[in-house]
């Protein structure tokens, strides 16, 4: 006999399981050339709710989809509870996990065959963070940044020009970028780079 304990407890668990991976992350692997046996690289895990759930959603996502992740986090936090994810959706020996800042990041050159980051960026210094980028990306290889770009009257890491002479600086090259209203009451917007090397 089932009992309602049993169910509630099964209940749980599915929601423990969900995975929602954010729309930026999906679109990585439609403009990469292959969908799956690439190298990764993740700057920065988004933290998803309040209550800390879906962390690491994107690099387990990725690694599910048959690539191999390396996570940069600065966050000895986060990255335990993106550990935690990984092992939960039985990927953790597809990804990396690193813990560093954003500016310096010790690993070889060229080494990776897309990147992404959700936000992961902000409150680093963009010049050297996105050096770093260019750095350990393979040439012609795929970046998708998400940035927020300001609130209100209030330009957190613009103007949108500097923001793109940052780029170019770094030997990136932009595909396409626009602005994405996040909270309209607020003014809080955020610009996305489509990027190559």
């Amino acid at each position: 006999m089932v009992s309602m304990e049993n169910i509630k407890t099964n209940i749980n668990q599915s929601a423990k399981l969900e995975l929602l991976p954010t729309k930026l992350a999906q679109r990585l692997l439609e403009i990469t050339p292959n969908r799956a046996g690439n190298k990764i690289l993740e700057l920065g895990a988004r933290e998803a709710d309040a209550e800390g759930n879906h962390i690491g959603d994107d690099c387990v996502y990725l690694a599910k989809e048959g690539n191999a992740v390396t996570l940069i986090e600065s966050s000895p936090g986060i990255l335990e509870h993106a550990k935690e994810n990984a092992v939960k959706f039985e990927v953790r020996d597809k990804i990396n996990f690193v813990e560093s800042g954003f500016e310096k990041i010790d690993i070889p050159n060229e080494e990776f065959d897309a990147a992404f980051s959700m936000s992961g960026l902000d409150g680093s210094i963009l010049p050297e963070s996105l050096a770093e980028v260019a750095r350990l990306i393979k040439p012609g290889a795929k970046v998708l940044l998400f940035i927020y770009y300001k609130s209100g009257d209030k330009l957190i890491q613009g103007p949108e020009e500097r923001l793109e002479s940052y780029v170019g600086s770094a030997g990136l090259n932009i595909d396409s970028k626009f602005i994405k209203t996040i909270d309209s009451e607020k003014g809080l917007e955020a610009i996305i780079f489509e990027l190559h090397k």
